[in-house]
């Protein structure tokens, strides 16, 4: 007997780009099923890294990364001023969320996040020159190309910088409509992203 399709499908979440800090470079992250029936996430290294960045709806706020369970987020929009609480646990780190559509990779819509400082850091100068610029191209989303990275000494150790441009402004496209992400990603069929934000 057969119990039908299920109303929520599979694989709903949305696909993943990372950045790594540590070694200033940027991944494709995409689950693979494996000849076992296991899931694997394969990265694939994006050369020329430009995209259209939905930064009117980004988020920040507290995230927390497993690698044997779904990723839990508390996020707000980031408005001015925007109050994101307390963390909900000692696990959870201070971070950012937003989605883009790539300009190649098939014009593939991506979530980025990270709770690494130096990531933040670009993406924070990246926001204030849209915050900037956004007034003279209303409706608009700028497209924006990685440049290249500035190098950031801690006591972690090494981190890269991304430097962010924003080279054009367009039409919002239609795979990234405009109310913002969920607050939390529920787990789904297939096993989440097992991929850890760059220290």
């Amino acid at each position: 007997m057969s119990i039908g399709k299920r109303k929520s499908g599979g694989g709903n979440f949305d696909l993943l780009l990372r950045y790594d800090a540590r070694h200033g470079a940027a991944y494709l992250c995409d689950r693979v099923r494996q000849p076992d029936g296991t899931w694997q996430t394969e990265q694939k290294t994006i050369n020329n890294f430009t995209a259209v960045f939905d930064l009117p709806n980004i988020e920040i706020g507290w995230m927390a990364f497993a690698s044997n369970g779904p990723p839990s987020f508390k996020m707000v929009k980031a408005d001015m001023g925007a109050d994101i609480g307390a963390a909900p646990s000692p696990k959870h780190k201070e971070g950012f969320r937003l989605r883009l559509k790539l300009k190649g990779d098939g014009g593939s819509v991506r979530e980025f996040s990270s709770t690494a400082a130096a990531t933040w850091q670009g993406v924070d100068k990246l926001h204030t020159a849209f915050l900037e610029e956004h007034g003279k191209h209303p409706g608009k989303l700028p497209l924006v190309k990685l440049t290249g990275t500035s190098p950031i000494k801690s006591p972690m150790g090494l981190s890269h910088e991304p430097n962010f441009q924003i080279t054009d402004w367009v039409d919002r496209p239609p795979e990234l409509p405009a109310p913002a992400i969920a607050d939390l990603r529920e787990d789904d069929e297939e096993p989440p992203y097992d991929v850890e934000s760059a220290a």
